[in-house]
């Protein structure tokens, strides 16, 4: 089993913590090669909307999560827009409102079930992955992201075995 990890002082592994503000989506990943499963657990604000993408540092092409307080969608991110809607397929295992934050948990098989959807593997030991935080509580054309409010980030992965 991999699970998103970084080095949080010398030898010390603590789970990444995007979602340390109410203001930074979070995320764990976990990957279970032998059950064939990947598992999200994603935390971000109630009162916007927030994605991540996997596999990129820019956002055409790129494959996405993305939540808001109606539910959960993916996408294949456009330049400069939404860009296309894709079938979902992650389940949501749970969503949690806790105060101003949304928890969701999803999970689906590791392999993509387009060329569109991103394939995650417990061969590759980082993954290049794109947050952003919308302008509006719902996704939906138009509403933008905060200019200011995007990270590009190369995540790192242990072996949990």
């Amino acid at each position: 089993i991999l699970a998103l990890l970084t080095v949080a002082a010398e030898g010390q592994q603590i789970v990444r913590p995007w979602g340390t503000t109410n203001i930074i989506p979070g995320l764990e990943i976990y990957i279970d090669s032998a059950a064939d499963v990947v598992s999200l657990a994603m935390r971000g604000p109630l009162a916007r909307w927030w994605g991540i993408g996997f596999g990129n540092t820019v956002m055409p092409g790129t494959y996405a999560v993305i939540i808001d307080s109606a539910g959960y969608y993916e996408y294949k991110l456009g330049a400069n827009s939404m860009g296309t809607a894709l079938t979902k397929q992650f389940t949501e295992a749970s969503r949690v409102v806790d105060g101003q934050q949304i928890l969701v948990n999803l999970t689906r098989g590791l392999a993509g079930m387009s060329p569109d959807h991103f394939t995650f593997s417990s061969d590759n030991y980082t993954l290049d992955a794109i947050t952003a935080l919308g302008r509006s509580q719902y996704f939906a054309s138009g509403t933008g992201h905060e200019p200011t409010l995007r990270y590009v980030e190369s995540l790192s992965f242990v072996d949990t075995t």
